[in-house]
């Protein structure tokens, strides 16, 4: 169903450039735009116009028709109105091109999204740290905060039970309705409360509470501090992370809680990783395994850091250059289902174009053309983009085994 799938997509892109080429009746493109203002309001061209009917018109026809959806998210064509609504014609068509010939395929260089009613791969036209609120969440070893008082009362007690069940939404209206009857919560309940929105995948949430909602009591505790560094990382602010933990170890250079600086130690240590500053994590790392930081987790930071000293990252100009022959940039960056697909498309449009011209059927052969020129460069930028995915996924991959021997949710 795939392959079905991704040639009606093909065939719609062909039929996208046949509409832009022969839409010239302005008359008619007005009477349908008004139509169908509320769906296409950000189409301001003719030609734009012309890619958001086809593409909605695939959508509406076409799409519900194949008894399968598209395997990643956003769907093909929803990729497709977000990268012509972004780029200039020439760009989308490209990007939308890499789109279609990776669509389904090499499953394992992708995050997963949890977003939609089925888990789907990640893949957005546009780079945005908004992108990760739509990934499948990682927080899969969520854990409550407690005081080692041994006065934790009924409240926190139940908080910390609903935490544990990973009954986050129970857990916050719970504290919600406290907050509004006694007006304010110590330290423990804002902490779960931060905890359960972090659960929730609601990190903005996490910050709004703590530059907005937060006393300045509250704001100024080493604890809370390190779960807002935590979530700032989540969002890849390092920036605003690395400030947050250099405010814990200036302000609390004497805490007493040697678990708690250990694991604002681990953070550091995962921004520094995570901005490829292997070295200074490495040496992080060493130090809090040498105290007996990992003794119950199972892999070890050093076994880690051996695996990434072997690891040969993929040369994206050298994936552009092999991609003089479809198919070949994306077999170079280990896409080689993507790369199979690249090259049976590309030959394919080629051959029509070659046989249309013979055959001196020069409107279609000039057609088949343009929608084979799309492809072939889409080849060219997917091998670049592709070279550049096998790494990410590798480092990824990596950092996702460091966070959960860190101990830090």
């Amino acid at each position: 169903m795939t392959n079905l799938g991704n040639l009606l997509k093909i065939l719609l892109f062909h039929g996208l450039i046949v509409n832009i080429c022969f839409a010239q009746n302005e008359d008619f493109l007005d009477q349908k735009k008004e139509k169908n203002n509320s769906h296409l309001d950000f189409f301001d061209s003719k030609h734009e116009y012309s890619i958001g009917y086809s593409i909605r018109n695939y959508q509406t026809h076409l799409s519900s028709a194949r008894f399968s959806s598209c395997p990643m998210f956003p769907s093909c064509s929803n990729f497709g109105l977000q990268a012509f609504e972004k780029y200039s014609f020439f760009k989308a068509s490209v990007l939308t091109s890499d789109r279609l010939l990776r669509c389904g395929y090499d499953n394992k260089f992708y995050s997963v999204t949890d977003y939609s009613s089925s888990q789907k791969l990640a893949d957005f036209p546009i780079e945005t740290s908004k992108n990760n609120y739509f990934l499948y969440s990682n927080l899969i070893n969520i854990r409550s905060f407690s005081i080692d008082s041994g006065e934790t009362n009924f409240d926190n007690r139940h908080v910390q039970l609903l935490i544990s069940q990973r009954n986050f939404k129970e857990a916050l209206t719970y504290i919600y309705q406290i907050e509004f009857s006694k007006k304010n919560i110590g330290l423990e309940l804002f902490l779960n409360k931060l905890i359960c929105l972090r659960g929730l995948n609601r990190l903005e949430d996490v910050i709004f509470e703590y530059e907005v909602r937060c006393s300045s009591y509250l704001k100024n505790q080493p604890f809370v501090k390190l779960e807002v560094a935590l979530t700032h990382f989540y969002l890849n602010n390092h920036e605003k992370s690395s400030s947050l933990l250099a405010e814990v170890f200036f302000e609390n250079h004497n805490i007493q809680n040697s678990n708690f600086v250990q694991k604002a130690l681990a953070l550091k240590a995962l921004l520094y990783f995570d901005q490829h500053l292997f070295t200074e994590s490495r040496k992080i790392y060493s130090d809090l395994e040498k105290n007996s930081y990992f003794s119950s987790s199972p892999l070890l930071p050093s076994t880690i850091f051996v695996e990434l000293g072997t690891f040969r990252p993929k040369n994206q100009n050298l994936a552009t250059f092999f991609s003089i022959i479809p198919g070949l940039g994306y077999a170079y960056s280990s896409h080689y289902q993507t790369a199979l697909q690249s090259f049976l498309i590309n030959s394919l449009l080629f051959y029509g174009t070659y046989s249309n011209f013979k055959a001196k059927n020069y409107g279609m052969g000039i057609l088949t053309g343009l929608v084979n020129l799309s492809f072939y460069m889409g080849n060219f930028k997917g091998s670049r983009l592709s070279a550049k995915r096998f790494n990410d996924s590798f480092y990824n991959h990596k950092k996702q085994q460091l966070l959960s021997i860190s101990n830090l949710n």
